[in-house]
């Protein structure tokens, strides 16, 4: 075995350090032996010693030795019962990031622990070493490459759930934009992916954690709500439970029934999606009924239903149509004591650990590591057809997306005329039916006939519907068809031949430009070697310059000039100055707007955050269309200075007389002559509303409200004389994709 790496310079207090948390290590074998008694406290303790001195000396933000992370991940993963290697790669899971400059490499763990833990512990360990053009490419990256390792060995995801979760409970140590950007990733991918996995247990926490460092004063004004609801709520589950307790009894079933605890992002989810009131998610009790078989599941649904009126269309039966991520319960919503909604669900005991635990329920390996669990191949299945579908689109923020959409989907299942059977997510329309069936069926897609009847291609198909595509060799996809599709599948095969179609376009026009220019010019191509000049330009082909010409790109004039330098133009033609030249065939608007250097020019005022005449205004050059006029605090600008070649300065014109679009957004207590006492005010400043949308959230009436405006200084008078009005809270201007 290789020597182990000493630090240099050991922290004061070691030994007792190492005494401790090897005393933490062997109280968590004892808890593994109780599911696994098999394990290997010998190894397991190895790996503890290799993990200590490769971390020795190292702290973690919050100042505590770092030896406490892989300790805490593997006693995570000791509660989902996890087995042998797994826990073994828990506390080796960042040496090979942490420690490379100890000894520490994956070679080495492969020697001293095995094969299958070093495959864990790459799967977990981050790509370095390399350059990335951005912080999204590096991300994607580590996506794709944990799916390939979870391909090969799924333990992987678990280790990392395990690790994520430790961070997210340690993560007040970090800076609160870290903090929130490690918090929007979990609740985007991490916590889908213990729903996709079934691992309530850990995609509950995951959610609560990240909304307490997202919604920091929603997630203390509903602790505080629920903690002085504590005391009611007892009270009225005690009195749902008592008659359900004592019928079951008197049946002499075997049973535990307990009271359900509220996630907070549960709660946050109903208000924010679904409309709701505090109250009304407050005032939901929730009861879960724990039997020993399948039948007792329905016999005590019976009970329930014999005690307390049932709601109409509020039952589900999970378990004879599970989820598609192994979860299976019966739901029901029934009239409870005091007129209270009472939301029951009844399972078996293993049902509620699949539940709890997910995948890690499932964990069962055969003799030689042969997966023999129907989920675990379910979640195979899954894991290929992501990375399957990313290999159409290797765009970093395509294969983001594609996740994304792959994870947090409930399924149906349609059938074909002759029967086949195909699993879709919810809200599928015959265009992901068809592009399921195949590229080339979805492709020329121009309807489809569901139960017979002629639909839609946006017609939403629900489960058991069968559905017959109708194909034309002359239809092809378009653009429209992006804002239908749900499958990733569909959208990516429509972007690839959007491209494709495009790219062919391109294709001819710059061939034919290029021709008739050379033409012009008594220039023979037939001579020329079209490859060696593309290469010579920075292309990998001719077809490639072919491309750049058609779509723009490459001014023709500078091929020319390649071709025979006497051609050369005397001033070669700037990003701005075939803007220019392409803005002279479009229809212009006097503009309020002066780009320096240049007259005449195609604006657009941005949609994102919409400039008015006094606001510090910045240019952004759009290939084709001209240049883009931004506020210099636009939340989207940092992305577009980006690319600073595309930068022009522009200034107001004050000579012109136009009136500007204002979104504006205003909060007040909700009360009447609210919305009379508003509108009264902009009618006195003589100014034109465009669009009011008010609605109630709560106590609160949030408005949203697009106004004509003169200048900054008209619009700066609005929000002031706006914000006067009685119980107004606040107002201020509101940029597309402010979060509200």
């Amino acid at each position: 075995m290789p020597k182990l790496v000493k630090h240099s310079n050991p922290p004061r207090d070691t030994t007792l350090n190492y005494d401790h948390y090897r005393s933490e290590i062997e109280e968590l074998l004892v808890q593994a032996r109780e599911y696994s008694p098999a394990l290997s406290d010998e190894q397991v303790l190895q790996a503890f010693d290799y993990a200590w001195q490769m971390h020795e000396g190292q702290a973690r933000k919050s100042g505590e030795p770092y030896i406490e992370h892989p300790v805490q991940v593997m006693r995570i993963l000791v509660g989902l019962k996890m087995d042998q290697d797994t826990l073994i790669a828990s506390l080796l899971h960042d040496v090979v990031e942490d420690s490379a400059d100890r000894g520490a490499s994956l070679a080495n763990l492969q020697e001293q622990f095995g094969d299958q833990v070093a495959v864990i512990v790459n799967g977990v360990t981050k790509l370095s070493g390399l350059k990335f053009q951005s912080f999204e490419h590096q991300q994607s990256e580590n996506y794709r490459k944990m799916l390939l390792s979870m391909a090969q060995d799924i333990r992987v995801i678990f280790v990392k759930f395990a690790d994520r979760l430790h961070n997210m409970r340690t993560i007040d140590a970090l800076s609160h934009a870290k903090a929130e950007r490690i918090a929007r990733e979990t609740i985007e991918l991490y916590a889908p992916l213990a729903h996709r996995f079934g691992i309530g247990s850990i995609k509950w926490e995951l959610e609560d954690l990240s909304l307490k460092v997202l919604e920091p004063e929603f997630y203390r004004d509903l602790e505080e709500r629920i903690n002085l609801k504590y005391g009611e709520r007892e009270d009225v589950i005690e009195e749902a439970v008592a008659p359900l307790r004592s019928k079951l009894e008197e049946y002499g079933k075997t049973f535990r029934i307990f009271g359900r605890p509220k996630h907070f992002y549960s709660v946050y989810h109903k208000i924010h999606k679904r409309n709701k009131s505090f109250e009304e998610i407050l005032d939901l009790f929730a009861v879960r009924v724990i039997v020993p078989t399948v039948s007792d599941c329905y016999f005590a649904l019976g009970v329930v239903h014999n005690i307390y009126t049932p709601i109409t269309d509020r039952f589900s039966d999970y378990i004879a149509a599970p989820k598609s991520n192994g979860y299976q319960s019966l739901h029901t919503k029934v009239v409870g004591p005091r007129g209270r909604t009472l939301e029951v669900q009844i399972r078996t005991e293993e049902m509620n650990r699949v539940a709890e635990y997910g995948l890690a329920a499932h964990w069962l390996y055969k003799e030689g590591g042969d997966r023999t669990d129907e989920q675990l191949d379910r979640i195979s299945t899954w894991i290929k057809q992501v990375l399957d579908e990313d290999s159409y689109d290797s765009s970093n923020q395509e294969f983001l997306e594609g996740l994304k959409i792959n994870l947090y989907q409930d399924d149906i299942f349609v059938f074909t005329p002759k029967g086949d059977l195909f699993k879709l997510p919810a809200g599928s329309t015959p265009i992901d039916f068809a592009f399921a069936v195949h590229t080339s069926v979805g492709l020329h897609c121009i309807g489809a006939k569901v139960n017979a009847h002629i639909v839609p291609l946006n017609y939403e198909l629900t489960s058991g519907c069968t559905v017959e595509v109708i194909t034309s060799k002359k239809q092809t996809p378009t653009l429209d068809w992006l804002k239908i599709v749900r499958t990733h599948k569909a959208r990516s095969r429509i972007k690839r031949w959007l491209r494709e179609s495009q790219w062919q376009q391109s294709l001819e026009l710059g061939e034919e430009v290029l021709r008739k220019e050379c033409g012009r010019r008594s220039i023979t191509l037939r001579t020329v070697d079209l490859e060696d000049l593309a290469q010579s330009m920075g292309f990998r082909s001719a077809q490639a310059l072919y491309v750049a010409i058609g779509n723009g790109d490459l001014p023709v004039g500078n091929v020319i000039g390649k071709l025979d330098p006497a051609e050369t133009p005397a001033r070669p033609e700037s990003l701005l100055m075939r803007i220019f030249r392409r803005g002279d065939k479009q229809d212009r608007n006097p503009s309020a707007v002066r780009v320096h250097g240049m007259s005449n020019m195609v604006i657009h005022f941005s949609k994102c955050c919409q400039p008015v005449p006094g606001d510090d205004i910045i240019g952004l050059i759009v290939t084709g269309k001209g240049v883009k006029v931004h506020r210099r605090t636009c939340p989207n600008i940092n992305q577009l200075l980006s690319q600073p070649e595309r930068i022009v300065e522009v200034e107001w014109d004050a000579s012109r007389d136009q009136q500007f679009n204002a979104r504006i957004i205003l909060v007040a207590s909700d009360r009447r002559n609210l919305l009379h006492d508003v509108a009264e005010v902009l009618a006195k400043l003589d100014v034109n509303i465009l669009q009011f949308n008010m609605r109630r959230q709560d106590e609160l009436a949030i408005g949203r409200i697009i106004l004509d405006v003169k200048n900054l200084a008209q619009l700066t008078t609005v929000l002031k004389r706006l914000r006067q009005v009685k119980e107004v809270i606040r107002v201020q201007r509101h940029d597309q994709g402010t979060d509200w």
